[in-house]
């Protein structure tokens, strides 16, 4: 009884939060859904295009441009789309901040139809994320990084493992300036946990100055890794 109490409880608080908080799509704003039906079905998101994840110069094919490897770890980067998707970016802010599963479960439906295993370089990847600080995990319960490259992992047929901790507390970076983030600045962020393979595929949700994804590079070839290339799910804007 205990059991079925507490499922009416939560069924409850619910609908109560439905009702003094109404939800609305992200595309359409029609009520009740966070992304309607009709939406999911018919929606086309675009692809990002290929560029360096730094100075975002085209004709790159993802890689880091030759000027930018000068001074920087990450050798490259693929995109699912860009920040400025309105969807894409509802969708993951939702997953993110409120915890909505079924917004990150639309999310790693698009991930499917994304030609990921046609469009990285032909090696032998092994796939890792960008850890969250304990305390950010605590708050938030899990890591829409980690459950992103888990999908991944499933999705080029390769194993995922958990090759770094965050060691340091640092403020969002979604919440500064784009002009106040610095590649290098969080070099010291990440440590090493275990034994690197050659190539990590280092997967996160967004990509903007480059600087969190560089930082945990940085450490992973410091720690043997021959190859490290990024994949997110969004990136800023060229």
């Amino acid at each position: 009884m205990e059991g079925v109490f507490g499922h009416l409880a939560i069924n409850s608080w619910q609908w109560f939060k439905n009702a003094l908080f109404p939800v609305h799509c992200f595309n359409c704003k029609k009520e009740g859904w966070k992304f309607c039906p009709v939406c999911s079905q018919n929606c086309e998101i675009e692809i990002a295009d290929l560029v360096c994840p730094f100075c975002h110069t085209t004709q790159s094919e993802g890689k880091t441009c030759s000027e930018c490897a000068k001074k920087t770890y990450l050798d490259g980067n693929l995109a699912l789309s860009l920040y400025r998707d309105k969807v894409l970016r509802g969708l993951l802010q939702d997953w993110k901040f409120n915890s909505n599963q079924s917004s990150g479960a639309v999310l790693l439906e698009w991930l499917e139809n994304f030609p990921l295993e046609q469009i990285l370089p032909p090696v032998d990847w092994y796939v890792t994320s960008v850890p969250l600080h304990e305390k950010r995990f605590r708050e938030r319960g899990f890591n829409q990084a980690e459950v992103l490259a888990r999908a991944v992992a499933k999705e080029i047929k390769t194993e995922y493992f958990e090759l770094l901790r965050r060691s340091e507390w640092t403020d969002p970076q979604a919440k500064r300036a784009a002009e106040d983030r610095q590649v290098g600045e969080l070099d010291e962020v990440f440590k090493v946990t275990g034994l690197v393979p050659p190539c990590v595929l280092l997967c996160d949700d967004v990509l903007t100055s480059g600087s969190t994804m560089d930082a945990a590079a940085k450490a992973l070839k410091e720690a043997g890794a021959e190859f490290v290339w990024g994949f997110t799910l969004l990136r800023a804007d060229s």
